[in-house]
């Protein structure tokens, strides 16, 4: 331990973090806080420590690993004693890792016309109690790719017809819709991922939904999140700087808040990347680019068919009327043999609220 970490300790202490909050800030481990909070002795420098049989070739072994990056360590080990080293395999790998050069995969940053193109995705927030239970607590986020403008709002889960409602308000906010939307591999989008030369197959209410509003469906590839970059790191900016030290609450309670949060903070800042305000951008530049919205809505919602009984077949019709609540309509059709019987049975319509998550 340095002087310099323990002094920072102490500070950390005295401004009331935990020893866990310590270690985590200062990237070290809880009992070397626990040592230096329960110790009143600073630590002083140590002499230098004594060296090692491989210090002579340290330059020789880093320059060989820029330029082969990956070469062994064992060949590595042979070509040394070659040179007269007579130090182990073991401490020849040892050095080895330490002086690897990492190899980080390189990314091509895509550049996109303004209307061109928008990615979506959902991000997880937390519970919330409502009569009867708990409901998991959702956020979707769209950005369009051109000028970083951002729509998000909170859901109860991430189910189908809420899915097509964010889409439809995110249209409503930006005033038109753009040409493409790149999409995770959720089954709210995406049945079949693309694997190789094979394509994915979509939702096929979520292709109706896209052949409504006049847009295109790009699904990215399995485990690639780097694909849709703009809309991850929204994900983490609406996580990090708005739900972080919030209260989970039901979405008509938070929504409110986080549309004030859009428009007054994530799409009004200086965009590191870009330079300059999303709303700038898009009302200079995307927001002419988009394509109208059709005269009339998409309705949202989602229909299954499900045997209720021997003798009747129940058609069920689920709509996200607003972010935070559904309602189920029932139709029962009976089979002509026992029509009697089961219109006795049966009522015609039937209204619920989604299910509780207990």
């Amino acid at each position: 331990m340095t002087s310099e970490q323990y002094f920072d300790i102490h500070k950390l202490h005295d401004e009331g973090l935990t020893i866990r909050a310590i270690a985590r800030r200062l990237g070290i481990h809880r009992r070397k806080v626990r040592n230096a909070l329960s110790s009143s002795n600073v630590p002083t420098r140590k002499g230098n420590a004594r060296g090692s049989i491989i210090d002579p070739f340290r330059g020789w072994i880093l320059g060989k690993l820029q330029q082969y990056p990956e070469l062994s360590a064992r060949r590595i080990h042979r070509m040394l004693t070659r040179q007269g080293f007579t130090g182990s395999y073991t401490l020849v790998k040892e050095t080895v890792a330490a002086l690897r050069p990492s190899l980080q995969p390189v990314y091509q940053t895509l550049d996109f016309a303004p209307g061109e193109c928008a990615q979506v995705d959902w991000g997880v927030w937390g519970t919330a109690d409502v009569p009867g239970g708990r409901r998991r607590l959702s956020y979707f986020a769209i950005v369009l790719c051109h000028s970083r403008m951002l729509y998000a709002e909170v859901t109860f889960g991430e189910s189908l017809e809420f899915w097509l409602q964010a889409h439809k308000n995110a249209f409503d906010y930006f005033g038109g819709v753009p040409e493409t939307i790149m999409v995770d591999n959720c089954k709210t989008a995406v049945i079949t991922p693309r694997r190789g030369p094979t394509e994915a197959t979509l939702n096929t209410d979520y292709a109706a939904f896209a052949k409504h509003y006049g847009f295109r469906v790009q699904p990215c590839a399995v485990r690639a999140p780097q694909q849709k970059g703009r809309v991850e790191r929204a994900i983490r900016h609406i996580r990090d700087g708005f739900l972080s030290g919030r209260e989970f609450a039901p979405p008509d309670a938070i929504n409110p808040l986080l549309r004030d949060w859009l428009d007054g903070i994530a799409n009004t800042r200086i965009h590191k990347t870009t330079g300059e305000r999303p709303v700038d951008a898009f009302e200079q530049r995307e927001k002419p680019a988009l394509q109208p919205p059709p005269v009339q809505p998409h309705p949202c919602r989602t229909i299954t068919g499900v045997v209720a009984n021997s003798c009747c077949r129940k058609r069920e019709e689920t709509i996200a009327e607003s972010p935070s609540a559904t309602i189920a309509t029932a139709s029962h059709q009976p089979t002509p043999a026992n029509a009697s019987s089961c219109i006795a049975a049966c009522t015609t319509s039937t209204s619920s609220t989604p299910p509780i998550t207990k």
